[in-house]
């Protein structure tokens, strides 16, 4: 969809590259490291810099259209002049774009089809805001056609085996288990290969910072990369913890619940009141994990459909069974209304319960907030 733009050629990057500092040239050589198509936009939607990634795919890709992916133009115009199929998808890029370039969201994550005439393609589009006075956001866009397939192909597996009670069960597992390698993955490249190359090009830039002391210009240039670089290192971390929590295997679920209730206060805004009382020192890993997801979706439905201001979060054994509860002060809803518990994501929710022998419930009226319940057998 939005990919599908053509470049300006090698001519006009060679006339660009001219005019940049050394400073510039370098943080365009750390983009173009970069496998996944980025370009950096102002606070009015105008790019001020795009990798060599996202042209090489533009160029390869193109659709006719006359609007270039390149230094000046405005990527917001670019998402309305999309149409046709995926105009949908634009229309929510564009939302989204606009959202976090008011500082309204802190990050807007949304996947689109982007299928070319031989092969149906998928892509996942990440924009975070620019840590500085003068605004602006970070695009990306990565190709996730291959997950994307697989996904497909066991939801396919999944509708056929849905008869048969113990097969859908091994499959459930095996797609939650997918997902989960899938994250844990992802989670790993960020944190060790991105970081490291992050980290490799923050010693770089300090090792020229040594060699360019009679030029004051070249200096600050470099070591305001060196900030961009640290901050960006941070949100990688964050992304990674987010993606797969490595502290609930170090450190075991009640620290892993505390470190991803001090992070959604930090990202949301909504405090989370804890309450544990007595909990395993040990618990299987699976069982560990499905609470842990459990509990994450529960705080982003508060945050994103209930308008909590307060939620509360109940861990601790009840009867021979570990209970879980997460409550907030939110709208609330009809419980017949919601059908399957779709809004809720509550069908993923009873599939990771069922995989760790428990059972989820919810309570949930109009005005009266929303509870949901898990209770697993230890």
């Amino acid at each position: 969809m939005f990919d599908n733009i053509s470049s300006s050629g090698s001519e006009q990057l060679s006339a660009e590259e001219k005019g940049k500092t050394d400073a510039e040239v370098f943080f365009t050589a750390v983009l173009n490291s970069l496998n996944e198509h980025v370009a950096v936009v102002d606070r009015e939607g105008k790019i001020i810099a795009v990798n060599e990634a996202w042209k090489k795919f533009a160029r390869e890709n193109s659709t006719g259209v006359s609007l270039t992916v390149s230094h000046g133009i405005n990527y917001l115009e670019v998402c309305r002049s999309v149409s046709g199929d995926d105009s949908e998808f634009a229309t929510r890029a564009l939302e989204g774009i606009e959202s976090v370039l008011r500082r309204k969201v802190e990050i807007f994550e949304m996947e689109y089809p982007c299928s070319s005439p031989t092969e149906e393609r998928w892509f996942a589009m990440n924009v975070v805001p620019l840590k500085r006075a003068e605004g602006g956001a970070v695009i990306t866009h990565a190709n996730i056609t291959r997950g994307k397939k697989a996904e497909e192909e066991l939801r396919i597996r999944e509708k056929q085996l849905k008869e048969s009670g113990e097969e859908y069960q091994a499959l459930a597992r095996k797609l939650i288990s997918a997902r989960e390698d899938t994250r844990r993955h992802l989670a790993r490249e960020l944190h060790d290969s991105f970081s490291q190359r992050l980290a490799m090009v923050s010693m770089l830039a300090a090792g020229m910072e040594l060699n360019v002391v009679e030029n004051e210009n070249i200096r600050s240039g470099l070591d305001r990369i060196k900030n961009e670089i640290s901050k960006l290192s941070e949100e990688v971390h964050d992304i990674a913890r987010q993606l797969h929590p490595r502290i609930l295997e170090d450190l075991g679920l009640r620290h892993a619940l505390e470190s991803l209730c001090e992070g959604f206060k930090g990202r949301e805004g909504i405090p989370v009141e804890l309450n544990f009382g007595e909990i395993p020192e040990v618990l299987p890993q699976e069982t560990a994990l499905n609470i842990y997801r459990v509990v994450q979706e529960s705080l982003n439905n508060a945050a994103k459909h209930a308008g909590a201001s307060r939620i509360w979060l109940e861990l601790g054994l009840q009867q021979g069974s570990l209970r879980i509860s997460v409550r907030d002060d939110g709208r609330g809803f009809d419980l017949k209304a919601v059908k399957a518990g779709k809004r809720l994501g509550l069908a993923g929710m009873r599939e990771r319960a069922a995989l760790i022998d428990g059972d989820i419930s919810i309570c949930s009226e109009p005005g009266k907030g929303t509870e949901i319940t898990l209770e697993v057998n230890i």
